[in-house]
């Protein structure tokens, strides 16, 4: 990895997912899947600081013609992620409620946030 992408990943394979599970319900459902994973790296390039919170919008205004200046971006935020074991596998310490295979019935939830 180059030091910009384990910045912005922080060493842990998970981040990417985490952030875009964290999007706005209706952002994640109306986006589209690569629409889900621009947004997902958006809010990961502002939380690690390499990225000006406005720094897309006004691109995209620059894009269409205006000319707005673009504010300079934060220091970049260090986080000391440690990675919990091989890969994204981590070490239970008791045994899973279910084995694979089983039946089980999920409950008729709608939370906030990704589902």
């Amino acid at each position: 990895m180059t030091s910009v992408s384990n910045q912005l990943a922080g060493g842990n394979l998970d981040t990417f997912r985490h952030a875009i599970e964290r999007l706005d319900r209706s952002a994640y459902l109306s986006e589209g899947y690569y629409g889900r994973w621009l947004h997902g790296v958006e809010l990961m390039l502002t939380e690690s600081g390499l990225l000006a919170s406005c720094a897309v919008e006004i691109r995209v205004r620059n894009l269409c013609g205006e000319r707005i200046e673009e504010s300079p971006a934060p220091q970049p935020v260090t986080r000391d992620y440690t990675a919990t074991a091989e890969g994204s596998l981590r070490v239970l310490d008791h045994a899973p409620a279910f084995i694979i295979g089983e039946k089980v019935q999920a409950k008729n939830m709608s939370p906030a946030g990704h589902t």
